[in-house]
This record gives C-alpha cells, sequence and structure tokens, in this order.
C-alpha cells in the first residue's frame, strides 16, 4: 500500500491508472480506531473482488493537512475513508465513506461505488 505525502503523488497515481478508483485511508499513527481499522484496511487492499479499486493509498493526516484542504477533503475525525473516481486520468469525482466501520460495510459502501 502506497503512502501519499503530496497532491502532485495523487495526479500521478491518477494519470497512471487512467481510468477507476483510488482508496483513501486518512490516517494518524496516534489514533487508537486507526489502529483497529488498518487490519480491515490492509484486507480489502488485498482482496480479489476490490478489483475495480486499481489502488489503495493512505495518507498521513497530521503530515498533509495543505493536501486535504487544496483537494476538498472534508471531515473532521479519523480514520477516514474516500473513493475517488478517476476518468482519462483525472479526478472527477470522490465520495466520502465515513470512518470507523466493519469491514462488510465498508466493502459494501466500494461495491456500490465502484460497479
Amino acid at each position: 500500500m502506497q503512502t501519499i505525502h503530496s497532491q502532485l503523488e495523487i495526479k500521478n497515481l491518477a494519470k497512471k491508472i487512467h481510468n477507476g478508483f483510488l482508496m483513501v485511508k486518512f490516517y494518524a499513527d496516534w489514533c487508537t480506531p486507526y489502529k483497529s481499522m488498518n487490519p480491515i484496511y490492509d484486507e480489502l487492499a488485498n482482496d480479489p473482488q476490490m478489483s475495480k479499486v486499481s489502488n489503495f493509498i493512505q495518507i498521513n493526516r497530521d503530515d498533509n493537512m495543505d493536501l486535504i484542504i487544496d483537494m476538498n477533503f472534508d471531515f473532521m475525525s479519523i480514520p477516514r475513508f474516500f473513493i475517488i473516481k478517476v476518468t482519462d486520468g483525472n479526478i472527477v469525482d470522490k465520495k466520502d465513506l465515513g470512518g470507523s466501520q466493519t469491514k462488510s460495510n465498508l466493502t459494501e459502501q466500494i461495491k456500490v461505488i465502484a460497479n
């Protein structure tokens, strides 16, 4: 799983996948709910049923506030999950999937959006 440090990295990744979806996890190392959700996110990243999602990435919230503000990610709590739609190498939409939740709930949200 790739850790993103800049808006440029996200844009380059979008160009690379061209068409598809990026799954984003915002986290902070000190966050206890993040630590409990991290294994679930890792399982999803390795799940063959998630093949429509081109990349699972993570962004440290504490280290990347400029990226979060510049790209209009609007959230207060972490962990936080977003799915980004990429068309022709451009980010065209993003959907907030919420924070801590069960694997099945997060999986279902991803499938509904990515199919």
